[in-house]
């Protein structure tokens, strides 16, 4: 059985690539989590998103070549930094 992943050398399926340049076009904010930022297509996404307006935030514990599109880098691992930006996510907010 073979994985929902797209290999290096490897283009994207064409309904995937377009819903994803879709939505980086329409994204408000695009979150970048641990690449290194040069593989392409995807490495686009962003730069895409950007040019439409939105804000760019990248979490890589290395620097990666999308740090300079970023409008934001936090250079942490995401398993230590994502949980600190959304402290709640996957479980139930309790009230104040």
């Amino acid at each position: 059985m073979r994985p929902g992943v797209v290999w290096f050398g490897e283009d994207l399926p064409r309904v995937a690539r377009f819903r994803a340049e879709h939505a980086a076009e329409n994204a408000d904010l695009c979150l970048v989590v641990g690449t290194s930022g040069l593989v392409y297509p995807a490495a686009a996404l962003p730069g895409l998103a950007r040019d439409h307006g939105a804000r760019v935030v990248v979490v890589n514990p290395q620097p990666s070549a999308l740090d300079q599109t970023a409008d934001v880098v936090l250079p942490a691992a995401a398993g230590a930094c994502l949980p600190l930006l959304w402290p709640q996510s996957g479980s139930e907010a309790e009230p104040d």
